[in-house]
């Protein structure tokens, strides 16, 4: 539905006035902090209409409004102003900050992601939690066995994107230097060149063929490599000021955080509904049944045509989307080869800079 140019401007007005206060608005405080030029009972009216319409809620028989999901969402979808400079939204600190941090030489995309997630969870104060991309098609290039004890390695997997993978495996029998010369060997040639998705084609039966040590070896060292290289990582960031807010005071948002940050793989199932790479999109509360008060705006970037997973801002649903959104687009531009120059062509970032998002 479209609502005329009076009700937009309350309704935006009511969605700012809530994020920066979490207390319901009235009239009278409308008309104080903004400029409306709106009589009070002309604002009480059009109110009483955007809640019959489904676009504020009265959490109290006496108080003033607060934005529903419906409410929430019409603010993100027509109410930002998309061609709005994120100049107009951001400190100029944080502008500086963005700009600073991921000036920064980084040698892989996981630690690029990480970088770029902690930067938006300084500047938003808001929970940040970083999905690592698929690595099924990154190409192996080093396979190495260290032996820490005479019945204990680490296998360190090296990429051609820069990413090291690496798992410790404990042995039943002592490893001897001969057997632990053979596996590197024989893995190494096996591997070296391929996609790392050769693990999870029955690459084991090649191994043994060649190598001399025993099947039951090769097949547990090929087991813990593949539980390492092939999970889903998962980085949360700054869980302790989200406990801060003043929604975690309520008991049913507390259990839901902390049922949201302790079970990845449902949140994991969430954003593999989102699509679209190099775009922003934005799930206001409500719109998934397990995720009621908490809402996620997540970004999904990329370096040199590459996927490097999703990084996305988790909060209540009276979240600032607009400083999220400006932030986000910001983070794209600076990362992406519309500011090579400025960067100096270090770990280039493509997406859509103008700030494309999507439900």
């Amino acid at each position: 539905m479209t609502l005329d140019e009076r009700k937009k401007e309350i309704l935006k007005s009511i969605v700012n006035e809530y994020v920066n206060s979490a207390e319901p608005v009235s009239s009278g405080v409308l008309i104080e902090k903004y400029p409306l030029k709106l009589s009070s009972a002309t604002i009480r009216n059009e109110m009483s209409e955007l809640e019959r319409l489904g676009y504020l809620e009265k959490p109290y028989s006496s108080s003033g409004r607060v934005p529903s999901n419906l409410g929430y969402r019409y603010f993100v979808d027509d109410l930002i102003n998309v061609e709005e400079s994120e100049d107009e939204v951001l400190d100029l600190e944080d502008i500086l900050k963005i700009k600073t941090t991921l000036n920064k030489k980084v040698t892989n995309y996981e630690e690029l992601s990480k970088l770029t997630s902690a930067t938006l969870s300084e500047i938003t104060h808001y929970t940040t939690v970083v999905v690592g991309p698929s690595i099924k098609e990154d190409i192996i290039e080093l396979v190495q066995f260290i032996k820490l004890k005479n019945d204990l390695i680490m296998v360190l997997v090296v990429t051609n994107t820069g990413l090291v993978k690496e798992t410790i495996i404990k042995f039943e029998d002592d490893i001897s230097d001969e057997i632990l010369d053979d596996l590197r060997k024989i893995f190494n040639k096996r591997l070296v060149g391929h996609p790392i998705n050769i693990l999870t084609k029955g690459i084991e039966e090649y191994i043994k063929e060649e190598a001399k040590v025993s099947a039951k070896i090769i097949t547990k060292v090929i087991n813990e490599i593949n539980k390492v290289i092939l999970e889903n990582y998962v980085h949360i960031q700054n869980q302790v000021n989200s406990f801060m807010l003043p929604e975690l005071k309520n008991d049913e948002y507390m259990e839901e955080y902390i049922n949201i940050i302790k079970n990845s793989e449902e949140f994991l199932e969430y954003l593999n509904e989102e699509t679209d790479e190099g775009t922003i999109s934005i799930k206001i509360a409500g719109e998934n049944d397990k995720i009621k008060n908490f809402s996620i705006i997540t970004l999904s970037p990329k370096v040199e045509d590459k996927e490097i997973g999703k990084i996305s801002v988790l909060a209540p649903k009276r979240m600032n989307y607009k400083k999220v959104i400006s932030a986000m687009k910001h983070l794209l531009k600076v990362i992406s080869n519309d500011d090579k120059k400025e960067r100096g062509g270090n770990n280039l970032m493509k997406g859509d800079s103008n700030g494309k998002w999507d439900r």
